[in-house]
């Protein structure tokens, strides 16, 4: 017996409803066939044997199919075939009963034919006949440098970055970590020296700084950082993060102290530690440092050969340093002078003239010394009590009782005495 039909509340549906209804579920049953065949695409990329070839190894292996296997691979190279030199390597180190022995054939076998594939690889795109994600370490690090090198070549500068950045999140101990860090240095610099935009208001130069910050701080001894930590410093002065282009001068020095960027970047800290100050009164620790690294400059490079512009430069910014100096010994005793506090002043006042006479800044020793003149000499310290047992000692008056006893009358029961006998 059939069930009746169910009963809608809004009677029964229109035709027109009705159709959508149906076309509706079409639709999703077409997109639901697409993505399976997109899927079924994205899985089954990859080269492909010749016909007559033997196919690549799915399952179980059998007797011989291991050594099979690798003379296919051995031949696929030679015939200049390597990405499915690569695929029959990765189908091989599928097989759950591949021996050690036949595994580590099929390593070496992967390597050498990745190896090979990015040395004659001509565009990225070749690159993704093999996800990255299926290789082992070794072989991974040689196709992400690969595809790094060619992005380069393509002008592709951040994402030969990326191709880098991911291959040490997944592997940070590859083995070759020197060409990974040419290929980030090579990146940074190239987009630090391009004049374009991206996205319409964006600098591919600004954008130069997260390549060349992760080679300093992953890289930091590399070749190529001395280079990148002179130019990230360059970009934070124009960016005016005086800060952070401090820090990177000062980790080329200790890094790099041999580098050719070194020299202008020993000079150049100093410099900016006086044109971040924004008060002569406050931050003295920061003129001290700099006028310690400016004598240093000049104690290690003076004299040296081309170095007379930038000795005459250093020079300039040490008598400026001192002068801040001097002068700010002068507005804290200024202050002192104000509030009555004569030893702020004779204190301040000393140093800056002290100063000031040793680098003959004239006119400001003389401010000094009319300051000093104003609160007049240092007092002289009262004499020190004479000890007891000396002669002077002994012919004083004896000292009153200090005894507590001494301020109570005898007969008064212990009352105290007179407010005219207290001490």
């Amino acid at each position: 017996m059939n069930a009746p039909a169910p009963h809608c509340p809004l009677g029964p549906l229109p035709a027109e409803l009705r159709r959508r209804t149906r076309q509706s579920g079409r639709a999703r049953a077409l997109g639901v066939l697409l993505c399976a065949v997109l899927l079924a695409a994205c899985t089954a990329t990859g080269p492909k044997p010749l016909p007559g070839e033997l196919p690549l190894s799915e399952g179980p292996l059998g007797p011989g199919d291991t050594e099979a296997q690798l003379e296919a691979g051995r031949a696929a190279l030679a015939d200049d075939r390597p990405w499915y030199a690569v695929a029959r390597a990765l189908a091989l180190r599928k097989a759950s009963n591949l021996a050690p022995e036949g595994r580590a054939a099929a390593e070496g076998l992967l390597e050498d034919a990745v190896q090979t594939a990015a040395r004659q690889a001509t565009h990225s795109d070749e690159f993704d006949l093999v996800s990255a994600e299926l290789l082992p370490r070794r072989s991974r690090a040689i196709h992400a440098i690969g595809r790094g090198r060619r992005l380069l070549d393509e002008r592709r500068s951040m994402d030969a970055y990326r191709a880098i950045a991911a291959l040490e999140r997944e592997h940070p101990t590859h083995h070759l970590r020197p060409e990974a860090g040419e290929v980030v240095a090579r990146a940074g610099m190239a987009l630090a020296r391009d004049g374009g935009r991206y996205l319409l208001f964006f600098t591919n130069r600004a954008r130069s700084v997260t390549p060349l910050e992760y080679l300093v701080v992953e890289h930091p001894t590399h070749p190529g950082a001395a280079a990148a930590y002179a130019e990230l410093a360059t970009l934070y002065e124009e960016a005016n993060r005086l800060d952070f282009a401090i820090d990177r001068h000062s980790d080329l020095l200790l890094y790099h102290p041999e580098s050719p960027f070194a020299f202008a970047s020993e000079a150049r800290v100093p410099e900016l530690r006086l044109e971040r100050l924004v008060r002569i009164d406050y931050d003295r620790g920061e003129l001290i440092a700099a006028e310690r690294e400016l004598e240093g400059w000049i104690a290690r490079h003076a004299g040296k050969p081309g170095a007379e512009a930038e000795q005459a430069r250093v020079v300039a910014l040490l008598a400026e340093c001192r002068t801040r100096l001097v002068r700010h010994d002068l507005v804290v005793a200024r202050f002192y002078a104000r509030t009555s506090k004569d030893y702020g002043v004779r204190l301040h006042a000393g140093r800056a003239l002290e100063k000031a006479s040793a680098a003959g800044f004239v006119e400001l020793a003389e401010e000094a010394r009319e300051l000093l003149a104003d609160v007049g000499p240092t007092p002289v310290a009262d004499p020190p009590a004479p000890a007891t047992d000396s002669p002077a000692a002994a012919t004083d008056s004896p000292a009153p009782a200090t005894d507590s006893s001494a301020n109570f009358s005898a007969d008064s029961g212990g009352a105290p005495a007179a407010a005219g006998t207290r001490r």
